[in-house]
């Protein structure tokens, strides 16, 4: 949990993936895998639940509460299992196939070329998190739900309030954010869903009232969850992709001027910035029944962490892992997941990070760091909160645009 892991976590993870296959983490009562074998299996194939109502601590750690985020939290699809989450994935995946999100990729596009007009304009100050990175993804996500003009302000507010709940490190005035925003959403998205129903839309929320997947229509709660979903992972971990990416590409100048003189090598550059510095530290599950893994046993009902990051630097897997290298194959990442609980928005992500990533790159040639990256706490994301950069002379308009 501490500053220094958060800046480079890889020298421990690789420590643990070499020596403590399965590492008994007691200060959180779980345990940690890291060999990509291991988080690969558990994600696809291992017999495990992502709710804590599996948990066998979930009382004793205050799993209890009843709180008008809990509740909300618990319609998310992260909280749904077996056929339940199969037919809730089925309802909501025709928004985020390819073609969908590629429709949506000029408004995406538009929304950056406006964030960095104002960079440009203003000449000075810029800072990627603060400026573009922490704003993009909210607007995009408004954008999908059909949220008007005047509704952005309310909406902006209680997605970001909802996302600091997800921090188990925010303190009890978070928490209490979280209540306010999770009545403002339910507020907020149920006047979304009482248009939608009056006069649909090509928003997300009016596919989901009225599609109809063979098994009826989705109730409101349903549709309240899914949304929620959408909202608690689409937005801070398609930034802090985009914060992780742009610091690499900076730390690595000759493969930052290679992706500058070829934009088509953005879909690998893309990939092996997940695979290098994934932002996310863990995916957690709980065996149903007692598993093993490395000849440990992990008793039904205990914590698992498995790290998605130590798992792309996986040498077993990757060569030369340590390397940053953005025309290297396209490989078995678990950047988004694997498995039942894939991401449903990697495709949108991509998305998004292509567009501020490329259009940044692209747009000021002479970027670089005006200052260390300002790095908050957290559980589970090595959460970038500030990262200046000068910006340097803007390329002709014509130059970037056509690129």
């Amino acid at each position: 949990m501490s500053a220094e892991y958060d800046s480079n976590p890889h020298p421990a993870l690789a420590h643990l993936r070499e020596n403590h296959r399965v590492y008994d983490w007691t200060e959180q009562n779980a345990w940690v895998i890291t060999r990509h074998a291991d988080v690969d299996w558990l994600l696809k194939h291992a017999p495990v639940g992502t709710s804590d109502r599996h948990w066998r601590d979930a009382l004793t750690a205050g799993g209890t509460h009843d709180s008008a985020w809990d509740r909300l939290r618990r319609e998310t699809i992260t909280f749904k299992e077996g056929k339940e989450h199969l037919r809730l994935r089925k309802y909501v995946s025709g928004a985020f196939t390819h073609a969908a999100v590629e429709r949506l990729s000029q408004k995406v596009r538009s929304l950056v070329e406006i964030a960095l007009d104002h960079a440009e304009d203003r000449g000075e100050g810029f800072d990627l998190a603060r400026d573009l990175s922490s704003r993009v993804p909210i607007r995009v996500l408004g954008i999908l739900m059909g949220v008007t003009p005047e509704m952005e302000a309310d909406f902006c507010r209680d997605a970001v309030r909802l996302q600091n709940a997800i921090n188990p490190l925010s303190d009890e005035s978070a928490l209490h954010e979280a209540d306010l925003g999770a009545d403002g959403f339910l507020e907020l998205i149920g006047e979304l869903i009482t248009r939608a129903k009056a006069n649909p839309g090509d928003d997300l929320i009016s596919a989901l009232i009225h599609h109809d997947s063979g098994e009826g229509r989705l109730d409101r709660t349903a549709v309240i969850g899914l949304v929620t979903s959408i909202i608690m992972a689409g937005a801070e971990s398609t930034g802090a992709l985009v914060n992780h990416g742009v610091l690499t590409l900076l730390r690595h100048p000759d493969q930052l001027q290679k992706l500058q003189a070829d934009p088509r090598l953005m879909r690998t550059a893309l990939e092996e910035v997940g695979r290098f510095e994934f932002p996310t530290k863990f995916v957690t599950r709980y065996p149903l029944e007692d598993i093993e893994i490395g000849g440990q046993k992990i008793s039904a009902g205990e914590l698992v962490f498995g790290s998605p990051g130590a798992a792309n630097r996986d040498p077993r897997v990757f060569d030369d892992p340590d390397r940053f290298d953005i025309t290297r194959p396209l490989g078995p990442t678990l950047t988004f997941g694997a498995g039942a609980h894939f991401c449903l928005g990697a495709s949108l992500a991509r998305v998004e990070a292509r567009e501020m990533i490329g259009q940044l790159i692209r747009r000021f040639p002479e970027i670089e760091q005006a200052g260390e990256p300002q790095l908050s706490p957290h559980f589970n994301i090595r959460l970038i909160s500030s990262l200046p950069l000068r910006l340097g002379e803007g390329a002709p308009r014509e130059h970037y645009q056509e690129s």
